[in-house]
């Protein structure tokens, strides 16, 4: 009695799954070589995520800080006039204002001689502005050489100057500064002081005591008020009123604008640079994990010549070397992940940071690494699958 044949079963996919495994653990150097490729990419981007958002909170406190302590009362475009200093010092009794200071800035260019006295001296066209002894703490301005001018200097009407650092290098005026005199307008002006404004609102300008600011020559007069964190929104309201109580709508005044878009426009800049990278370190890892393959269908083929006499397909073969690349990127993930993490709670460690670990991040790290990896195996995957069996196994 003739006996029927039962068709052969190709292998399933738990079977592909234990050979593939069973393969990697065989050649596991070649195979931690190969996933470090990968794990540099998934490392970095890890880094990076979670260390712009551990460090969020911090530069976001920073930004905020200087963003809501800053408030200026503007008078009208048409008053070219100075504001005095008893003017500005009313905005000292608005609650919440820490120091005020007047701040006059002349529109057109000044005439400045240095070092020496008309005619001998140098001409330089500079921007001045003529500001209250208060100012300087009112601006956060950075002392860089010498010393402020003080309230005392401006009752007594010194004709004294400081220099903002870019307007010093422009003019040449070296520092420490000793006995050095600039001109304006014919009248001499000791310098005692090299200045730098991180806000920007004096940088490149000579800065003179506001008693001598000339009349109604083009000056755009302002307060500048600094407050206590976060009273800034109440300052400004009340501000205009304390300043001129017969006029509460003379001065308009400014918050300084948030900076809460710049913060996450340079985080989201900073991130989208450095995922870049972390992309080129995976495509350079794939290049990596589809040569190292490459080579091992080259190694392999009388292994692979034997499963195909034994009944496997080509889409059998295909699949163990697709198989075993996502193993590989797996690994490269693992080792990305765990390298990723460890760099960002050194850092936040370091920085005093509150390190924020998002489980996602660790995950899709995983995930990536193991869809690098079948994608780099796709053409080592269609060599093997092309091998034949024939003249592979002449080689045994």
């Amino acid at each position: 009695m003739a006996q029927s044949k039962r068709p052969a079963s190709g292998p399933t996919i738990p079977d592909l799954l234990r050979d593939s495994f069973l393969t990697i653990l065989g050649r596991t150097g070649s195979a931690i070589r190969t996933a470090c490729g990968v794990s540099i990419g998934i490392a970095a981007a890890v880094a990076t995520l979670i260390i712009s958002t551990s460090a969020a909170g911090a530069i976001s406190d920073r930004f905020d800080e200087r963003a809501a302590t800053r408030v200026t009362a503007i008078q009208p475009s048409n008053e070219q006039h100075c504001i005095d200093t008893a003017t500005a010092q009313r905005a000292t009794q608005v609650n919440g204002v820490i120091v005020a200071g007047g701040l006059c800035q002349k529109a057109s260019l000044t005439a400045v001689t240095f070092p020496e006295a008309p005619p001998f001296g140098a001409k330089h066209d500079l921007h001045t502005a003529y500001v209250d002894a208060s100012t300087a703490d009112a601006l956060s301005l950075v002392i860089e050489s010498g010393r402020f001018f003080d309230a005392a200097m401006v009752q007594q009407r010194h004709r004294v100057a400081v220099v903002d650092i870019v307007a010093a290098k422009e003019i040449g005026l070296t520092w420490p500064v000793q006995q050095q005199s600039l001109w304006i307008d014919g009248f001499s002006y000791h310098i005692i002081g090299v200045t730098s404004d991180p806000s920007g609102a004096v940088t490149g300008r000579v800065l003179i005591p506001s008693w001598a600011a000339p009349p109604k020559a083009d000056i755009h007069g302002s307060v500048i008020v600094r407050t206590a964190l976060g009273a800034a929104d109440q300052v400004a309201a009340e501000l205009p009123l304390a300043l001129d109580p017969s006029r509460p709508t003379f001065y308009k005044t400014l918050v300084q604008a948030s900076l809460g878009q710049l913060r996450e426009e340079v985080s989201q800049e900073t991130q989208f640079l450095v995922l870049g990278l972390s992309l080129v370190s995976l495509l350079v890892g794939a290049i990596g994990v589809a040569n190292t393959m490459l080579i091992a269908v080259l190694e392999r083929r009388a292994e692979i010549g034997l499963r195909v006499a034994l009944g496997s397909t080509k889409r059998t073969i295909a699949a163990l070397f697709f198989i075993e690349g996502a193993y590989v990127g797996a690994l490269g993930g693992v080792i990305g992940v765990i390298t990723g993490v460890l760099v960002s709670l050194s850092v936040c460690v370091y920085r005093g940071w509150i390190a924020v670990l998002d489980v996602r991040v660790c995950v899709v790290g995983l995930l990536v690494g193991a869809l690098v990896g079948m994608l780099a195996a796709v053409w080592p995957a269609v060599r093997a699958a092309q091998v034949s069996p024939a003249a592979s196994l002449r080689g045994l």
